[in-house]
This record gives C-alpha cells, structure tokens and sequence, in this order.
C-alpha cells in the first residue's frame, strides 16, 4: 500500500532513514509489535494494514522508504548551512550590511562570497535594542592619538572569574581603533591609562594629545591631573548629565555591550564570562566597517596593514588545545577539551576558557589548538 509521509525532517549524508514510532503514534498511527514481526495501521476511521515488518538478524525492524527526488532537494537545499549567518555569528552578529560591505569591497582577505538572503537573528532581536541614538559626529583629529575618548563602564552585576567588575575603553579619534581592559576597583583606572598610553604610542609613534572622558571622579583624581600635565596632555570633560557630548565612546561602549550580549546568548553561555565576551567584541569591531572611515577597518587604519579574517571562529565554540608531553603521562589524554572565548592582540593565538575548573587558560598558539565548531562553514 503507497503511503505519503509528509513533514520530515532531512539531515545530509545520513546513510539510514530513521523512523520513529513515537512520532506515528502521535499522529494517529497505530503500530503492532507482535512475534517476529510488526504491523503499521493507517489513522482511524479506515485502520488499513499500511506496512508489515520481520525482525532482522540483529534485532531491528527494517523498513523500505523512497524518496522522492523533490522532496530530496528540498530537504536538502533546506539544511544546507546559510554562510552568511555562519559569518555573522562568527563576526559577533555584526550586522549583515556590514558584513556585506567588508566582502564586497575586499575591504578584508579571507571572506568567501556571500549569496544567500539572511533571515532575522533570535540572538541579535534579543539582546540588542534599538533606542534613539547619539548625534553623529565625524573625525576630529588629524593623525594618530591627536584625541582619545575614554569611558569606564560598570560596576557589572557580576563579577568575572578574574574577579573584576569594570571594564575602561580607550577609542583613537582619528582611527576609532579600541582599547578595552578590566578593572576590579575605579582606582585602577589611572595605571590602565598609561599602560594604554604606553602601548599606544610605542605602536604609532605618536603622542596622546587630548583625553576626552565625562569626568567621572576616576579622571579627577589629583594624580592622574598632575600626570597629564608633566605630559602635555589636554584633558577635557563632558558638562554634568549630557553624555551626548562623548558621544563616540558612548555610541561603542553599546556597540561593544550589544556585541557582547549577542555572542553569550547564542551559545547560552554564563554571564560570568562578560570580560571575554567584550573582549572579543572588540577584537572583531576593530575588525570590521565603520562609518568613520572609508572602505577600510580599524585595525588597517590604525597599522597601514590589510586585514586577513580567514583566522576567525565562532564564541562559544569547542577547543581542544594540546598538552604538552611534560605534563601528561603516556596513557593521558593529548589535548583538552576548552571553549574558545577570543584572540590574542599580539600574536596568532586564541583564549581558551575550562568550564570545569572555571579558568582561562592562557593564550594557546593557534598551531595547538583544534576546533570543532557547532555550525561548520560552508566549503567552496
């Protein structure tokens, strides 16, 4: 007796059908198991005899199904992975004309050709929400470090496993190139400032010129002041409510926030792991377009080289990082099973996390590490 069986689902390079009986009986079927054998009945009111199955030889009831060459390459066009949301998960949920505008425009190596219609992000309805934006403003500066904005965020609701609880960013005016770093105490902020102010112009052979913060009382502090001006540095401050006025380190502590929210949400990840999160946000926003700056990206502007992204792997993904031999006997385990949580600044390595002894490993050169991530890219 022929018999449709509709609403199926496909998975590729399956080698058996799979046929549940839970799911029949659900639907109104009714299934005999008797003997040897086993009977499927079509739904009331008509209870035809539909299939009738023996037993194998290693104890399983096989059964006979053809597929329709329709329903095939449409089951099949169906579970093929969309590269574009691959990219965009990858990319932090960058939103998908900028992810666009990086590929189209070669703007970075390592993108392959986007063709599929995206549809919307559960991830990025959830945790971004769209409310009424600061004032655009354009690049004042000239050259590098000739302004920077700053901004300290926090206190978080909790505190990460280094035990921190605030995060500071420095932006360059000029190259909207990010800084970020983690902060237990606001009292830290003024030694994070000259270790960005070290690092930042050892990089760009420039100085830092002008500070631009809302003048919280971490700014204010009689030494950061006196600092400041044994350097030559200019330091201005926002009037008292109107944020408006650091508009640009406003507008990306959100970006970097929503950013944030978005990778933690797609992997269910645990809050606890916010510095990662952030840190990676702004690792993949210095990788990627900004109004600010045209047909390249932060990081290109900010060191005269183009970009490759091809090195790029998605939040949240398994890692396995290899132990060394000195560290394991002959019979342990080669490598660990970690989560991936970001990349190294300064050298080609990744940031491991070990949920079961809730540590970050320490950066693991990218030669050592294998990933296993859950949506696989899509080859050419």
């Amino acid at each position: 007796m022929k018999k449709d069986i509709n609403n199926v689902c496909h998975v590729l390079n399956l080698k058996h059908n799979l046929f549940s009986v839970g799911q029949l009986i659900e639907h109104g079927y009714k299934v005999l198991f008797e003997g040897a054998s086993s009977r499927i009945h079509d739904k009331i009111p008509s209870k035809n005899l539909i299939y009738e199955i023996h037993i194998s030889r290693n104890r399983m009831f096989l059964i006979t199904l053809i597929t329709t060459n329709l329903i095939q390459s449409y089951a099949q066009s169906a579970s093929t992975p969309n590269e574009t949301m691959v990219w965009h998960t990858i990319f932090g949920h960058l939103p998908f004309q900028s992810l666009s505008l990086l590929q189209k425009h070669s703007i970075v190596k390592g993108l392959p050709i986007f063709k599929e219609q995206n549809p919307p992000c559960e991830s990025c309805i959830l945790r971004k929400h769209k409310i009424t934006s600061f004032p655009q403003s354009s690049s004042q500066s000239k050259q590098h470090l000739e302004l920077v904005h700053t901004h300290l965020c926090g206190p978080m609701q909790k505190n990460s496993t280094g035990g921190s609880v605030y995060f500071l960013t420095f932006i360059d005016d000029f190259r909207r190139k990010i800084w970020i770093y983690f902060l237990r105490h606001k009292c830290e902020t003024f030694a994070k400032f000259k270790e960005f102010k070290v690092e930042a112009e050892k990089q760009s052979d420039k100085y830092v010129k002008v500070l631009r913060s809302d003048g919280g009382g971490e700014y204010s502090s009689k030494e950061f002041t006196n600092f400041c001006k044994s350097q030559g540095i200019i330091m201005k401050s926002t009037s008292r409510n109107t944020p408006q006025q650091n508009g640009v380190v406003e507008r990306k502590n959100q970006t970097i926030m929503n950013m944030a929210r978005s990778l933690l949400k797609e992997k269910c990840m645990s809050n606890i792991v916010w510095p990662e999160a952030l840190a990676c946000s702004v690792y993949l926003l210095n990788s990627s377009p900004t109004t600010s700056l045209k047909m390249k990206v932060p990081q290109e502007a900010w060191s005269g080289t183009k970009l490759n992204v091809s090195h790029l792997k998605t939040f949240g993904c398994i890692a396995y990082t290899h132990i060394a031999s000195e560290l394991r006997n002959k019979m342990d385990d080669r490598s660990e099973k970690c989560i991936f949580t970001g990349y190294s600044e300064t050298s080609k390595a990744y940031r491991l996390y070990n949920p079961i002894s809730k540590k970050n490993l320490k950066e693991t050169d990218s030669r050592d590490v294998k990933f296993l991530e859950i949506m696989e890219r899509v080859r050419k």
